[in-house]
This record gives C-alpha cells, sequence and structure tokens, in this order.
C-alpha cells in the first residue's frame, strides 16, 4: 500500500536547487530544499495572477484565500494537444445535460482530453492548500466562480510552465490518509471517522476515473446512510430536507494514480461529510450519487 500512496513522491534526501520566492517571484539564494514552494493565491472576481510563472518538476503547494462570498474554484490542468481551456469550459456544460447522448460522451472526452492535477474549492476566510507533484510540460490553472456571479467571465486562465531537473522536496505532513477506492464496483472513500481540527489529507485516487475531495459540514449525528438516502432523494427529483449546515471546500479531482495533500485552515471543528462529484464515465451520474462520501468528524 505505501508504495501505491507514494508512488509519485520523489526521494526525501534534500539537495542543493534554486527556487523561487511565492512572494515576490525573484530568484530565491539557493540552497537546501526540503518542502514545497507555496503560491498564494488570492481569488477574486476580477482575474488570477500567479506570483511565479516558472517552477521545476516537483511538489508544488497551491494555497488559495478569497473574500468574495460566492467562493472560488482553482482547477490545475494539463491538456492534451489542440485542446484549449475553452473546449474544457464547453465539456464542463455538456456533462451536466440531462440526454445521456451528450453528457456520456462529453464526460469521456473530458477525462481523455484532460490529466487533473488537483486544485481547491475555497470559501471566504477559510483557506484551502493542495500540494501537487508535478511533472514537466504546461499547466493551465483555471479559476471559476463557485455560483453564478453577475458580469463576470465563466473562467480566467493562467499557464504555468514546469521544466528543468526534478526538485528532491518531500510531500507536506499530512494528518490522515484518505482514498478514493473502488468497493464491490462501486466508487467509495476509505478515511478514519476521526481527525484532528484542521487537518491535512493525503488523498490518493485509486480508482480508473477522476475523483475530488469536497467537504461540507453536517448537522451532528449525520451518517453515512443519511447522506445516501438525501443523493437518493435528490436523484429521484423528490428532495430531502438538505443534512448539510454550511458551504462546501476541498480539493478539486485529481486524475487516477494521483496522490496530492489538502490542508484546511479555519475550519470550525465538527462533522463534515467528504464527496466527489465527478462524474461516472459510463453514465454521467455524480459518483457521490453512487456512493462516493464519508462522514468524518474533524475535531
Amino acid at each position: 500500500m505505501a508504495a501505491v500512496l507514494l508512488g509519485g513522491a520523489t526521494s526525501a534526501q534534500a539537495v542543493p536547487a534554486t527556487t523561487h520566492t511565492a512572494a515576490t517571484g525573484t530568484t530565491a539564494v539557493s540552497g537546501t530544499v526540503t518542502t514545497p514552494a507555496v503560491l498564494d493565491l488570492a481569488l477574486t472576481h476580477t482575474g488570477l495572477t500567479l506570483p511565479v510563472t516558472g517552477h521545476r518538476p516537483g511538489w508544488l503547494t497551491f494555497r488559495a484565500t478569497t473574500a468574495d462570498a460566492s467562493g472560488h474554484y482553482l482547477s490545475i490542468l494539463k491538456l492534451a494537444p489542440g485542446v484549449t481551456v475553452n473546449d474544457v469550459n464547453t465539456l464542463m456544460g455538456q456533462v451536466t445535460s440531462a440526454d445521456p447522448a451528450i453528457s456520456v460522451p462529453a464526460v469521456q472526452r473530458l477525462y481523455r482530453d484532460v490529466e487533473f492535477n488537483g486544485g481547491v474549492s475555497v470559501q471566504a476566510g477559510k483557506p484551502v492548500s493542495v500540494s501537487v507533484n508535478l511533472e514537466p510540460g504546461t499547466y493551465h490553472v483555471v479559476e471559476s466562480s463557485a455560483s453564478w456571479t453577475s458580469g463576470r467571465p465563466p473562467y480566467y486562465a493562467q499557464t504555468l510552465e514546469i521544466s528543468g531537473d526534478r526538485l528532491t522536496v518531500r510531500p507536506p505532513a499530512h494528518d490522515a490518509v484518505l482514498l478514493a477506492a473502488t468497493l464491490g464496483g462501486k466508487p467509495a472513500f476509505i478515511a478514519p471517522s476521526e481527525v484532528d481540527h484542521d487537518p491535512a489529507y493525503l488523498v490518493a485516487n485509486l480508482t480508473a476515473s477522476p475523483q475530488e475531495a469536497i467537504f461540507r459540514p453536517v448537522a451532528p449525528g449525520t451518517t453515512d446512510a443519511a447522506i445516501q438516502a438525501y443523493y437518493d432523494a435528490e436523484k429521484a427529483g423528490a428532495p430531502l430536507p438538505s443534512p448539510f449546515t454550511g458551504r462546501a471546500g476541498g480539493m478539486l479531482p485529481i486524475s487516477p494514480g494521483k496522490i496530492a495533500v489538502v490542508r484546511f485552515e479555519n475550519s470550525a471543528p465538527g462533522e463534515y461529510a467528504v464527496s466527489s462529484f465527478t462524474r461516472d464515465p459510463q453514465t454521467a451520474e455524480r459518483n457521490a450519487y453512487n456512493g462516493m462520501h464519508r462522514v468524518i468528524d474533524q475535531g
């Protein structure tokens, strides 16, 4: 199991390297690299600016904050040749179609043409960080509003070039492991029932399609069965009272075989349901509807 979880990590032995400072974008003094560089990103409705535009392969942390009540999404995408961010935006609209003849091919094209490298869902006053192990190539860092907002485009995007020799960097420390797995032919999360407050999770995607880890607070005593009953009723068009008591935050999709570390700040202690709302490539149904959720007591 350890080999699976840490297969994307480089050796923990430190090596001399030249790094960039996230705050200024200037070159730092050459030294020993032991933890990932951090890109601090303040997400707004007026655009997206990456504080540094060049990095070497290895672990990199994206820390997102926002003051906007709508919340924001930030995705780290690597696109197939000839595919544009606008193409991805179009497919994302098609996957929500009620017509399977539209939604299913759109999901399959999306999963074929896009390598998902995580990202964050962030709410006002509650920073979220995601650390990912990036291979050489061109990535698109894409921001969008978590809810419809008048007067802004559907997304902002910047490119991030990853090139050069690999940095030897330890992945960030984590408090718990969250596995996206397949159990009995259905997607599921394997996770502890209790963790400390403001946790960091190492998330590993062991399924055959992209998965995310979106956390929402729930009423005390909410069970996984109650979450499933809620999703079943929603799918049937006869929704039950919501068990959720607040807005969502967490990690956006990672592709199969990938790992990431997601860390929360300023989250209230209590019980949370983690769900994956990515789509099944055969039916276009949200994986949460088919059991991809887990209630965890976070302090």
